[in-house]
C-alpha cells in the first residue's frame, strides 16, 4: 500500500523553495550549502507530516548532503532503515561520515 503522506512530505519541501543545487557541485563540503537551506525549512512539520517513522525503511532520495536523511535516521530508530539515494559519490561518502559520527550507522 502507497502511503501518500511522504509525497505531501516532498510537496512541502518544494513549496520552502528545495534545495540548493549549487551544494552537489561542492567539492570541498557538499552539505554546506543545501543543509544550510534545509535548516531554514520547518524540518520538523515535514517529518510529523508522514506520521509515526519508528522501524520503517526510508529511501532519501536526492540526499543530498544528508539533512533530511540524518533526521530520518533518528526517526526511524534501531528497528529502522534510511538509506540515502544520491549520484554523487562524495554527497554519499560524506552522509556515511556524518552517520557514523552520530552514531546512526
Amino acid at each position: 500500500m502507497f502511503d501518500y503522506k511522504l509525497i505531501e512530505a516532498l510537496a512541502m519541501v518544494a513549496r520552502e523553495g528545495g534545495f540548493d543545487r549549487a551544494a552537489k557541485r561542492s567539492r570541498t563540503d557538499p552539505s554546506a550549502v543545501e543543509n544550510r537551506k534545509a535548516e531554514k525549512t520547518d524540518w520538523q512539520m515535514i517529518i510529523n507530516s508522514i506520521g509515526n517513522l519508528n522501524g520503517k525503511v526510508i529511501g532519501d532520495i536526492g540526499s543530498g548532503g544528508g539533512f533530511f536523511t540524518l533526521k530520518f535516521a533518528l526517526a526511524v530508530g534501531k528497528a529502522g532503515k534510511v538509506y540515502a539515494i544520491d549520484n554523487n559519490q562524495s554527497n554519499l561518502d560524506f552522509i556515511r561520515s556524518l552517520a557514523k559520527k552520530n552514531h546512526t550507522a
